[in-house]
């Protein structure tokens, strides 16, 4: 019985250490970009603004200051149901730029590159080049 017992909590920990794991934020400025993306091809727009500052800038058709303007620039695209590929990700210090390739909104974009800024785990500027 009291090997089963060690048996058992040994997985309990084991359990709750890779749980721990993987709750960790994400702070890899490439990572980031990635995680925003895939929860704007979720559809889940609380996901993607949790990547966010507060005072981030987006330049895309037209210029968004702060969370507030960006997650309404976000809410509209996303009523078109897109999709987001990205490629050729390339990071120099804080900067990450990128291919993205949207489909499935408004007959899609070209590949076009994008560069953003990424600071402690949120995007602080993003640029369609």
């Amino acid at each position: 019985m009291k090997s089963y017992t060690i048996v058992v909590m040994s997985m309990l920990v084991i359990l709750l250490a890779s749980a721990c794991a993987s709750a960790r934020p994400i702070t890899e400025p490439v990572s980031v970009i990635e995680a925003f993306h895939e929860a704007l091809n979720d559809g889940d727009i609380d996901a993607a603004m949790s990547f966010v500052a507060e005072d981030a800038r987006f330049v895309t058709d037209n210029t968004y200051t702060g969370k507030a303007e960006v997650r309404g620039f976000y809410e509209r695209v996303l009523g078109s149901n897109p999709h987001f590929q990205l490629s050729d990700f390339k990071l120099e210090g804080d900067t990450v730029t990128w291919i993205a390739e949207v489909t499935r909104y408004e007959g899609g974009f070209p590949p076009s590159p994008t560069e953003a800024v990424v600071q402690n785990g949120k995007i602080v500027s993003l640029i369609d080049l």
